[in-house]
């Protein structure tokens, strides 16, 4: 279910210098799981 909502994310907000993170929570710390930016598209990780 997340991933499709960050896929749906991606069409819709992903412009210019825009990164969206697709994020996991574990005892109050976020791990980056995938990014996506116009100029990388999807990656595993974070964008940096």
């Amino acid at each position: 279910m997340a991933e499709s909502k960050f896929l749906g994310q991606v069409g819709i907000y992903g412009s210019g210098d825009v990164v969206i993170r697709l994020a996991e929570e574990s005892d109050g710390q976020y791990a980056v799981v995938k990014s996506w930016s116009q100029k990388t598209g999807i990656v595993l990780g974070d964008v940096a």
